[in-house]
C-alpha cells in the first residue's frame, strides 16, 4: 500500500524543523514484533533499531500506536 507521502517525504538527514519522527532504541530485540502487529499501515518500525535518524519510512503515518504497544518503552517519538 503506498500514499502520496511516499513522494514528498524526507528521506534522509537533514529533516525539517518541525519534523515528527519514530525512535527506536538499539535495545530492541525485535522479539515481539508488537510494534507491527499494531501499525495501521503494515510497517515494521523495529526495522531502525539503533538509528540516529529514526525510522523514515515515508509511508508512516506518525500515529504513535507502535510506541504505545511497545512492551519494553524503548520506542519515542519525538517533535
Amino acid at each position: 500500500m503506498g500514499t502520496i507521502s511516499n513522494w514528498v517525504a524526507p528521506k534522509k538527514a537533514p529533516l525539517p524543523k518541525a519534523f515528527t519522527n519514530i525512535h527506536v532504541s538499539s535495545a530492541c530485540q525485535m522479539k515481539c514484533k508488537q510494534c507491527a502487529r499494531v501499525c495501521p499501515m503494515q510497517l515494521t518500525p523495529y526495522d531502525s533499531r539503533g538509528e540516529v535518524i529514526g525510522y523514515l519510512h515515508p509511508d508512516c503515518l506518525k500515529c504513535g500506536k507502535c510506541v504505545l504497544a511497545c512492551p519494553t518503552k524503548i520506542m519515542t517519538l519525538k517533535h
